[in-house]
């Protein structure tokens, strides 16, 4: 499954660190984005990342994919892909869908 992370809004924070205000999504058809349950997170950049890469060799094409990677990095230590593959298993496994009883 392909996932994108969707940028609101960022501000500098007080440690070096940039904070961004992002809606993780998944491509449920080609060309169309939905948001991951539970996707609506705070990125946050180590300043000292970006400016190696904004400050560094390089041409913007070259930034900007470096960015990107940085993106995909810190999206995925989050494991937001793993919980969303393992929900949809779950999901797909209860007859009627939410809610359920769980006899324990």
């Amino acid at each position: 499954m392909d996932y994108r992370v969707r940028v609101q809004s960022g501000e500098a924070a007080a440690s070096g660190d940039i904070h961004l205000d992002c809606f993780v999504e998944r491509e449920a058809s080609p060309g169309e984005w939905e948001l991951i349950p539970m996707g609506h997170r705070t990125l946050v950049m180590d300043g000292e990342a970006v400016l190696a890469i904004t400050e560094g060799a390089g041409t913007d094409g070259q930034k900007l994919g470096a960015i990107a990677a940085l993106f995909k990095q810190e999206v995925l230590s989050w494991g937001i892909d793993r919980s969303d593959d393992a929900y949809n298993q779950l999901f797909a496994l209860l007859p009627a869908g939410w809610p359920v009883t769980v006899p324990l």
